[in-house]
Parts: C-alpha cells; structure tokens; sequence
C-alpha cells in the first residue's frame, strides 16, 4: 500500500505517543511531546488562501434583524457579498455583543486573513472574556434492539463516581458513546471517567477553549471531540481541534445548535474532515428560512444525506426574504 507523508506522520505519531496513553498521570516529557505535536497541528493553516491573489478586504458587516431571525451580511470593497446565519435562539439575547464589540474589528481587513482575524477578535477589547455559553438504559436497548447503535448524553449531570456507575450499565448494554459525563469543565474528572470505563467518552459541546481541547486531547480525556461551530467559534477554529484529534486515532462529532440552519454547516464540515464518527445529528427541515438548494434535497435518505455544492453553505437565501431585514444599530 502506498504511503503518503501525511499518513506517515500521522500514524507515526500515533503509534508513538500509544504507550502513554493509560493511566492517570502520563510522563512529564510524554506530554511535552504530545503538546510539541498538537501545537504543530494548531499552527498549519486551515484556509486556502493562495487560491486568492488580490487583496478581500471587509468594506461592511452587518446584523441584519426580522423578527427573530438574523443574518450576518458582509461585503468587500469590490462588491464581493456573503451571507451567514445566525444561532438565532442566541443571538436574540447576544446581538448587542456582536454590534458593539465585534463588527466594527473587522472592517478593513484583509478577508484572506480570516484565520488571523478570528484570533484578534478574541483580544480585540478583551472579548475573550465572553466567549462560550435521567437515562433509561435498559429500555432503550430491549426497545430497539441489539442492531441499533445508541448513542447517551448525561449534559454534565454527574459527579466522576455516579459517571462511572451509569457508564458500567451503558456498557453492560453497548452503547457506542457516552457523552459530558461530568460538567464540561471538570477536566480532571473527565479523565478519571475515561481511565474507568470502555465505553468511549465524547465531550466538547460547551467548550470555547482551544486550549482546553488542546489537554482533553493530550491527556486522553476524549475519545470523540465535539465543538460546536456557533459556540466554539466557527469552522476554522473546529477544523484545528478536528485535526489534533486525528493525530492520536480519534474522532470527531460536532455538537449542533438547534436554531438556524447549522445543520448545513454540520454536513461542510463533517464531510471535509477525515476523521468524522459515523453517525451526527442532523436537526434539518427549518422552515424559518426561505431558500432554495439546486444540488441536494437535504433530507435523509436510508441514512445519508447529499451534501450541497456550490458557493458557500450551497443555497440561495430568497432575497425578498433578506430584503425585510433591517440593521441591527448599537
């Protein structure tokens, strides 16, 4: 079988860094030179931005409001438009955050340098400060029997010890993943459910830390990683905590905000990694949003749906639909 370097690294590193892996407390240098190999990961870019020769620089951005649905619209200098949406469950509460403290950063930079910019916008006025935001285990497998893969979510309702014993009994009954055993950020105790159990332990959906996935990776405290692309800051920042999860054999399972469309943004990203789990959540059928989509009819068929091609999420917005909303002011 041929192999390329990519591979080869990455399987090197892998099979290198195996050993350390079990127990509590690795070796000081095999964590230095787990952290020396995710830092590498961290600074390869994730943009292709020599497919840009000129300049795209930011001439406006703006919220844009109907109701309770919001639009995130910007436009270059030479007239190049796109459009986001919003998490709109929480931009009714956040948008005065996104007017007052993170539209006016970006205008007049470079678009080309849009991985850079998300960085700065953290420290731009000390945003950093503001980022982030009962199982039924036996029935569930005697209901849909033994060929279903199930898949648990605790939402960070126990302690390590009550983790433990729930994720005994989800493995007495083959569950594929168990997800925030404890509270997201009990780090230490993530990794003790983790040393205790079989079943693999999936977390990430509150996160807002690179930092922070940087350890759950590095001290085996995750099995699957799952940042959330509203919460955790977008598809770049989701894409380098993807690969560090890829350098030591693991997967990752965005975690989907209900509002919106981000089920879209699910299926560009989970479709352009390669070390996607098998199975994501998919909360489509919006109907909130008019628009239209040539290239797939985004629902499920036998399981799989085809994800759009085209400009950006590959859907057209109806544009008498954009028209009705009106900038958000400060």
């Amino acid at each position: 079988m041929k192999t390329n370097r990519r591979t080869f690294i990455s399987t090197s590193v892998a099979a290198g860094f195996g050993a350390a892996l079990p127990g509590l407390s690795p070796k000081k240098e095999d964590i230095k030179e787990k952290y020396a190999a995710l830092d590498e990961i961290l600074h390869k870019p994730v943009l292709k931005k020599d497919w840009f020769h000129e300049p795209v620089f930011i001439d406006t951005l703006e919220l844009l409001r109907y109701k309770n649905t919001f639009l995130c619209r910007v436009r270059s200098k030479d007239g190049a438009t796109g459009i986001s949406v919003a998490n709109n469950d929480q931009m009714v509460s956040l948008y005065p955050i996104f007017v007052k403290r993170l539209q006016p950063f970006f205008i007049g930079k470079d678009a080309r340098d849009l991985e850079k910019i998300i960085d700065e916008a953290y420290v731009y006025q000390s945003n950093y400060k503001m980022q982030s935001l009962a199982l039924w285990v036996p029935l569930v497998r005697k209901t849909f029997g033994d060929k279903m893969i199930i898949y648990a979510d605790s939402n960070g309702s126990y302690t390590a010890g009550e983790a433990i014993r729930i994720g005994r009994i989800m493995e007495e009954y083959h569950y594929a993943f168990y997800e925030e055993p404890v509270p997201f950020d009990w780090y230490e105790e993530t990794r003790q459910v983790r040393d205790a159990l079989k079943i693999p332990i999936a977390g990430g959906e509150q996160e807002a830390s690179m930092h922070a996935f940087r350890w759950l990776i590095a001290n085996d405290a995750l099995q699957v990683v799952q940042p959330d692309m509203f919460y955790f800051g977008g598809m770049v920042r989701s894409v380098k905590v993807a690969r560090m999860a890829e350098t030591f054999g693991k997967k990752c399972t965005p975690h989907i905000s209900g509002s919106g469309i981000g089920y879209l943004y699910m299926m560009h990203f989970a479709s352009s990694i390669p070390n996607a789990g098998p199975y994501h959540e998919f909360k489509g059928f919006n109907e909130e949003l008019p628009f239209i989509c040539s290239t797939s009819t985004l629902s499920s068929d036998d399981g799989i749906v085809t994800v759009p091609s085209g400009p950006g999420l590959g859907i057209e917005i109806d544009p008498d639909y954009i028209a009705k909303h009106q900038a958000v002011k400060g």
